[in-house]
């Protein structure tokens, strides 16, 4: 897991404590406002740190704008439903075939039951 974040890093650091999350996220996996302000250039790094293909990321964000800015590299997208979002941005995520994600689901959604043989 990484986080990609126009915050600063202090910010970051303390929304993590506060939510007992830090242990989570090594430094190396926090890609803060000082790696660039495109969502884009936060996934290269992100990739060329894990060594895994576009294919192999999902991203989640709250704007269906940066969905559609990464999408254009491969990797799987999900809109974070909970939060400021209403109906009209569902349906715009929905309509490009990104991923709505609840906090009940989110990971049930990323990461699927593996089917029995």
């Amino acid at each position: 897991m990484a986080i990609t974040t126009a915050k600063d890093r202090a910010s970051v650091r303390s929304l993590l404590k506060e939510y007992g999350a830090e242990g989570l996220f090594p430094e190396s996996s926090v890609l803060d406002k000082e790696t660039g302000v495109s969502k884009c250039t936060h996934l290269e790094l992100l990739r060329d740190l894990l060594g895994c293909d576009f294919e192999e990321i999902v991203f989640i964000d709250d704007k269906v704008n940066h969905l559609r800015e990464v999408s254009r590299l491969g990797v799987r997208c999900g809109l974070a439903t909970w939060g400021y979002n209403g109906p009209r941005e569902a349906e715009e995520a929905r309509r490009s075939g990104f991923l709505l994600l609840t906090l009940g689901d989110v990971e049930r959604q990323i990461f699927p039951p593996a089917s029995k043989p």
